[in-house]
């Protein structure tokens, strides 16, 4: 009868498995949550990953608008300047064909008299 436990021995004993049991579980019910934490700590680095990706496109595309800004300005600049090259060519014809004009009149004067002014 050496074998037999006595009351209290079994109150420990149970206790003990009842404690195991308890340890057990507790390990399954954490290792869950630490798996759960493990996978949203994933998504989240995906996510960044994500959002860094799309600042980087994002930045590409401030890059590609600023040059197309500055050609668009550099675009209208020589547009400016071929204009005011249009308008001293321009410019230059008229007092050329003014002096021709002048020219005209004179010769016509000198073998017809004065002309009449035209009214303004």
């Amino acid at each position: 009868m050496g074998n037999r436990l006595t009351d209290g021995e079994k109150v420990v004993v149970s206790v003990f498995v009842a404690v195991l049991a308890g340890c057990v579980a507790g390990l399954f019910f954490v290792g869950g949550a630490i798996l759960d934490m493990k996978d949203a700590i994933t998504d989240v680095k995906v996510s960044l990953v994500e959002v860094q990706r799309d600042i980087a496109d994002t930045q590409q595309d401030i890059a590609d608008t600023q040059q197309d800004i500055a050609d668009t300005q550099q675009d209208i600049a020589d547009l400016q300047e071929d204009l005011d090259g249009f308008r001293a060519e321009v410019s230059a014809r008229f007092d050329a064909l003014e002096g021709r004009m002048s020219a005209v009149e004179a010769a016509i004067e000198a073998h017809h008299g004065s002309l009449a002014r035209p009214a303004n």
